[in-house]
């Protein structure tokens, strides 16, 4: 009896009002509708970093090593860094390589389809001094990622950053410029041997004479 009573002071159901009744409801009910805002997107951020360098472990939700994988043979370029197309190409020949980015890829898409709201994904993944495997790793991820949406078919914003970039191009510029010395310093020794045979030649000829 209790329930019967709550329901008879229950509003009226629409079927059983008058179509003039209905059908202003109705109306009301789509003036007053607010179109969905469609979900933001979600945002990964991946940080690649060196253990060595003592700047710590970025704040992240997931952190990957990529040291257990081989530099390219005949050892890293020193010139050169994840961000150039050639040395990524070779540490991704590398074994454990490939296999690393799809555990990296799989991981993070996981950790996105859980995102509700405004919460984003945070990755972090290291060598020893943040310049070639991982730096290779996280330019891969981020590529991989861009080409990807969610189940719930939001957009995926990924922001990069390089925690040793500022280290290591300033050593890569001090190297370039080295090498540039080393190769006026070559030269230079060249000029003067050939100087020097010059006035060998030119001293032959006048004791010949």
């Amino acid at each position: 009896a209790e329930r019967d009573d709550k329901e008879s002071l229950g509003p009226p159901r629409r079927e059983t009002g008058d179509t003039e009744a209905s059908d202003s409801e109705a109306s009301i009910a789509e003036e007053d509708a607010v179109e969905p805002s469609p979900l933001s997107a979600i945002t990964v951020e991946i940080t690649s970093f060196g253990y060595q360098t003592g700047h710590g472990i970025p704040a992240a939700d997931v952190v990957f090593s990529a040291r257990h994988i081989a530099n390219p043979d005949g050892g890293p370029k020193t010139h050169m860094t994840g961000l150039d197309a050639r040395l990524r190409k070779e540490v991704m020949g590398c074994e454990g390589a490939q296999e690393l980015l799809h555990e990296m890829f799989d991981d993070v898409v996981r950790r996105i389809e859980a995102c509700r709201g405004d919460e984003g994904v945070r990755v972090a993944v290291g060598c020893e001094r943040g310049k070639h495997r991982s730096v290779t790793l996280a330019v891969e991820l981020a590529a991989l990622l861009k080409q990807k949406r969610s189940t719930q078919r939001r957009k995926i914003s990924v922001r990069l950053c390089h925690q040793e970039e500022d280290s290591f191009q300033a050593r890569t510029r001090r190297e370039k410029a080295g090498g540039s010395g080393k190769a006026a310093r070559k030269l230079g020794r060249v000029l003067r041997d050939l100087e020097e045979i010059e006035a060998d030649l030119f001293l032959d000829s006048i004791h010949d004479a």
